[in-house]
């Protein structure tokens, strides 16, 4: 049985970038990385909005604050170097009434704090010559808002573990892990595989194999999907010459961070539009069903959508 210093477990993006940077700081060390898909970045890497996040909402000084905005910087060097297509398109934030206000206000000094560039507020004469199909009272500019193609991003990060002698291996879902003396057995259904640090990038499946390995955690993830509806091609010129991100602000209502209003985006570098008019999560694990309180509040915010145009 060969024997490795590190096993990383899932080949998505935290996968392939945690080996990526592993074999920067650790050049002399055997790393594998296992995926139990047939190729890589099957999931929720390649199964997104695409979208660049800036940081404009989280807590100042949080950890998530500082992981969008430094992220995001990083992603768009790493772009540059490996010729990834990106587009930092911009987006506003849409104050449609008088009561939205005080919100986007809450919005602009978070966006200061967490350190974002080039925030601009505007009124509603500089929101519509900005997107002419928008109206608002008041809106915050956000310039380094963006979309990227990921599945572009998964290909340079294997290229890069290719040139530093990573092992990457696909088709290996691992079944067990274990500890043994001081190494980690991982096994999949023909192989064992050993290393002195095991890492799990398993996204949404972290704490299956966090069981798997036998820890006994009450935590569980429960992962949620957005419904997004593509506009129309003749449709399209509502997204202006920019096609910015477009978005309503977030209600302070029933969990506000499970709920970031209405958004109009740009389609995954396509030049095409897409727009989410609700906010309804579908839970699919356990089949849990939605609150009466946050029914209503979708159905609130999908009728206010016809005061962004």
């Amino acid at each position: 049985m060969e024997k490795y210093d590190y096993q990383v477990i899932g080949g998505g993006i935290v996968g392939l970038a945690t080996a990526y940077k592993l074999s920067l700081a650790k050049p002399r060390s055997k790393i594998l990385l296992l995926e139990k898909e047939n190729e890589l970045g099957q999931h929720q890497s390649t199964h997104n909005s695409g979208v660049l996040h800036a940081g404009l909402y989280y807590k100042p000084g949080s950890l998530k604050a500082q992981l969008s905005v430094q992220g995001l910087r990083m992603m768009v060097e790493f772009c540059q170097k490996h010729d990834v297509p990106y587009e930092q398109c911009g987006k506003i934030v849409v104050a449609t009434n008088d009561k939205q206000l005080k919100t986007l206000e809450r919005l602009w000094h978070k966006g200061k704090a967490n350190g974002l560039h080039g925030l601009e507020k505007l009124d509603a004469n500089q929101i519509k010559m900005r997107e002419p199909h928008a109206t608002g009272k008041a809106a915050i500019l956000v310039p380094e808002e963006g979309i990227v193609d990921y599945k572009s991003v998964i290909h340079a990060l294997h290229n890069e573990l290719k040139e530093r002698n990573v092992i990457v291996l696909t088709n290996r879902k691992i079944n067990k892990i274990k500890k043994d003396g001081s190494f980690w057995l991982s096994f999949s259904n023909h192989e064992t595989f050993r290393s002195k640090y095991l890492i799990s990038c398993c996204g949404l499946y972290s704490d299956v194999i966090s069981r798997k390995s036998g820890l006994k955690s009450k935590s569980r993830i429960i992962p949620f999907r957005d419904e997004y509806y593509k506009i129309k091609k003749e449709k399209e010129y509502l997204g202006g010459e920019r096609f910015d991100f477009i978005y309503d602000v977030k209600p302070d209502k029933v969990y506000p961070k499970l709920f970031p209003g209405i958004e109009v985006e740009p389609f995954n570098l396509s030049c095409g539009l897409r727009i989410k008019p609700e906010i309804l999560k579908k839970i699919i694990i356990d089949k849990i069903v939605l609150l009466e309180a946050e029914m209503q509040l979708a159905l609130e915010q999908q009728l206010d959508y016809e005061k962004l145009f």
